[in-house]
């Protein structure tokens, strides 16, 4: 009862017709795509009602020409804006239920998250909400390589095109405030024990990892005099912990523990990274946003033996000995490899990541936004 009454309480209700559009976004604005002032938009919010579409939805009902009121809304709000083009990314199953109860609409679904060997079999029946929906697009845009082949499963026409939330943010080079910023992956509260986070047996395995390295961060900062920023999860606008201020109270707390100094702003990560002269994080999709766009990224993936990391398809050579990647738990060897990013040339770093080309950075998103010109030119 209590989560129907969440739920209700962050409803909307609109009773104005919806407009006519060309491109319908079913992301609830994750990416913030903005296409144009000549190209009509509407972003379809998850948690808002239009009256005018309802009563549609409810006259199909009573006419017994849907069974469905849920599937009957949802095409009566598809026909009323009557869009060319849907783009929304792989987690958001509504991508495919249009395709499915619209065919006739252009779909455009592009990848959120960064897969590993180890979700080649559940991926699918997890997008597809276990087979409701049939995989199918008519475009499905990857970060990389690697990515395009891991969801060819999805029935589309397949392109690389980077990271598209990251394509779309414009980042301006600032001075450098921070030596080290650390990319939380903090999710939910976490219960001091004794002031401090050592109960490892009831912590998920990634909080524990964060824990350790935090624990190696503070100690840097001691012997280095180092700045540390932490980018906060409970700032992330793409997710939903930010209805509740408990939630950062609880985030912080977590890293006060083992962190002795550290700063934070409520900002976006992006925004503090490119004011700090490292990145560590864990496995962060954020991480590899930054590594994209030549940014010095560092992922100490401690658990990397449960099955992979998506930087599995990423990297030639050994792991331990990647420039980026650190699967061991050595505070020596962790500590060696952040001195050496901090000191190492920009250059010289740039030009490494570059000859990796498994990071793409598609500035502005021109490779999608060609895509929506051709499909709307051709109307």
């Amino acid at each position: 009862m209590k989560k129907l009454l969440d739920k209700i309480k962050f409803l909307k209700f609109e009773i104005k017709i919806p407009k006519k559009t060309d491109v319908l976004f079913l992301d609830d604005d994750y990416s913030k795509l903005h296409l144009g002032s000549k190209i009509r938009t509407k972003i379809k919010n998850k948690n808002s009602i239009n009256l005018y579409i309802l009563f549609l939805a409810f006259i199909d009902i009573l006419l017994m020409k849907s069974k469905n009121l849920n599937d009957s809304y949802f095409v009566k709000f598809i026909e009323t804006l009557n869009p060319q083009i849907a783009i929304s990314h792989e987690i958001n199953p509504a991508i495919f239920r249009i395709k499915k109860l619209c065919p006739y609409i252009k779909t455009i679904v592009y990848q959120l998250a960064d897969q590993s060997e180890s979700f080649r079999e559940t991926s699918p029946l997890m997008l597809s909400l276990n087979k409701k929906y049939e995989l199918r697009a008519d475009y499905f845009l990857s970060k990389n390589e690697y990515s395009k082949n891991f969801y060819k499963f999805i029935s589309a026409n397949h392109i690389i095109a980077g990271s598209i939330k990251n394509n779309e943010i414009i980042l301006k080079e600032q001075k450098k405030d921070f030596d080290i910023l650390f990319i939380s992956q903090f999710r939910k509260k976490i219960e001091s024990y004794y002031g401090t986070n050592k109960n490892i047996g009831s912590m998920r395995l990634i909080d524990s990892c964060t824990s350790y390295i935090l624990r190696v961060l503070s100690e840097l900062s001691e012997e280095k005099g180092f700045k540390i920023a932490i980018g906060l999860v409970s700032n992330r606008d793409d997710k939903k912990y930010k209805i509740d201020d408990s939630v950062k109270e609880s985030e912080l707390s977590f890293f006060k523990r083992d962190l002795k100094n550290f700063f934070y702003e409520d900002v976006s990560s992006y925004e503090l990274a490119n004011r700090s002269k490292i990145i560590v994080t864990i496995n962060s999709t954020i991480g590899y946003d930054l590594l994209s766009r030549g940014m010095k990224v560092i992922f100490f993936d401690l658990f990397n033996f449960l099955g992979g990391s998506p930087l599995d398809g990423h990297i030639s050579g050994e792991k331990n000995d990647e420039l980026f990647w650190y699967t061991g738990s050595e505070k020596k060897i962790i500590k060696e490899k952040i001195m050496n990013l901090i000191q190492m040339d920009e250059n010289n770093w740039k030009e490494k990541v570059k000859r990796n080309k498994n990071f793409l950075f598609d500035s502005g998103n021109k490779i999608l936004k060609n895509i929506v010109k051709e499909i709307l030119q051709k109307k």
